[in-house]
């Protein structure tokens, strides 16, 4: 009677997995000015809350991982998280070796243990998603009242230049901390 052989495989699997997720949105900037004018003093506006401005785009990257992409002249906001992980994996499958040749059951092991390694990369890759997804959700309200703010100040900077248009400017009281801000003109 012959004895049954234990065969036993080992794999490993290295790799860098990245997930990115973003969210795209409509800039909604008022019609002050002309657009070409209120376009140049919303990137003013960028420009002094640390964006960089070339050729009708303004990006900037958060030290927490958000990059902003403002398209000016599109008019869309784009707010991206990426995340990484580097994966070392190991994986061991082991069973008899049965009515097949001691190379086809190693194989078949091998298969087995490279598909258990390929399940635990994706679920890997899974958790980078979910984590650079929670780090945007996280950071979505920050960005919208910096954006608000960006806007406001833009929007005051018109109103200021067509008050001028209208008429010598009497007075201009503004609330720094609601962005109100009231004009009065001489027409």
């Amino acid at each position: 009677m012959s004895r049954a052989y234990r065969i036993l495989v080992g794999e490993s699997l290295r790799r860098q997995v990245s997930a990115t997720d973003k969210l795209t949105a409509a800039l909604d900037l008022p019609s002050v000015l002309p657009a070409p004018r209120m376009l140049e003093l919303f990137a003013a506006a960028l420009t002094t809350r640390g964006f960089q401005v070339a050729e009708n785009v303004a990006t900037r990257d958060d030290p927490g991982g958000l990059a902003w992409r403002i398209d000016l002249a599109g008019g869309t906001v784009e707010l991206s998280v990426a995340g990484e992980r580097r994966l070392e994996l190991h994986a061991e499958a082991e069973a008899e070796q049965g009515n097949v040749t001691r190379a086809e059951r190693a194989a078949l092991l091998r298969e087995q243990a490279k598909a258990d390694l390929e399940a635990q990369a994706e679920a890997a890759t899974d958790d980078v998603r979910r984590e650079a997804s929670r780090r945007l959700e996280g950071a979505l309200a920050g960005a919208r009242r910096e954006l608000d703010a960006a806007i406001t100040a833009a929007t005051g900077a018109a109103l200021k230049e067509r008050a001028a248009q209208l008429g010598r400017i009497m007075e201009i009281a503004e609330d720094p901390v609601t962005g109100a801000l009231t004009i009065k003109v001489e027409v």
